[in-house]
């Protein structure tokens, strides 16, 4: 059975570091222009390394990182197009940057 793209983000959200979740968190909560969490997630953010930077970044879906770009993209796609988002984007075989890659690839130290 397939995968969903919210069970791939959920599962992806379980398992990655503390400070890639908030990084999800603020994305998301820009994508729903939803001010109480972005506020909660930036205090959170702080307790879990993320610069202001960091943190601005992450609400543009953008990051030096390619897999913590990768997880933002999608989680903003997963937000803004209300669950229907394109195969390509988390079939785990388009390519090395797909959310079903990524999730059996990520390192889950907290």
């Amino acid at each position: 059975m397939d995968a969903k793209p919210r069970d791939i983000l959920t599962r992806l959200a379980r398992e990655v570091r503390r400070r890639v979740r908030e990084q999800i968190a603020l994305v998301v909560g820009e994508a729903n222009a939803c001010s109480y969490c972005l506020a909660a997630h930036t205090a959170s953010g702080k307790r879990a390394g993320l610069t202001e930077e960091d943190m601005k970044e992450a609400r543009r879906a953008t990051s030096d990182d390619e897999k913590e770009q990768t997880a933002l993209v999608f989680a903003r796609k997963v937000v803004q197009d209300r669950g229907v988002v394109p195969m390509p984007m988390w079939n785990n075989s388009a390519g090395p940057a797909t959310m079903g890659r990524l999730a059996r690839s990520w390192p889950t130290s907290r």
